[in-house]
């Protein structure tokens, strides 16, 4: 599971913002669940911001590297899946674009 992978970084000092959609907006399964993990994420230090439209599947690591594809990095994987891997400064920073309200948001100190 990403927590148990991730957890030991984040005790290591690296900071993980992770950006998801409201329980109540995700079209499919269990609101129940998806709180239950948010909890689980915010319990193991991550920082964890909800939003009702803000839906891209992609990881930036350091500044250096993005993940992305179709694969929900939240979810149950699904044959279809599909992931890459770029250390390309221009598609970090395309990606990076989309995060830019998160990122003044977490600069202004409010907490989530």
């Amino acid at each position: 599971m990403m927590i148990r992978m991730l957890e030991g970084r984040q005790k290591e000092g690296v900071e993980i913002i992770v950006v998801t959609i409201e329980p109540d907006s995700v079209g499919y399964g269990d609101a129940g669940y998806w709180m239950q993990l948010h909890d689980e994420m915010r319990s193991a230090g991550f920082r964890v911001m909800l939003t009702r439209d803000f839906c891209r599947h992609y990881a930036i690591i350091d500044d250096k590297v993005v993940w992305y594809g179709s694969m929900n990095f939240l979810s149950k994987e699904d044959v279809g899946d599909n992931l890459i891997r770029e250390e390309d400064p221009l598609a970090v920073e395309d990606c990076d674009e989309h995060l830019q309200p998160v990122v003044s948001i977490i600069k202004a100190g409010v907490s989530f």
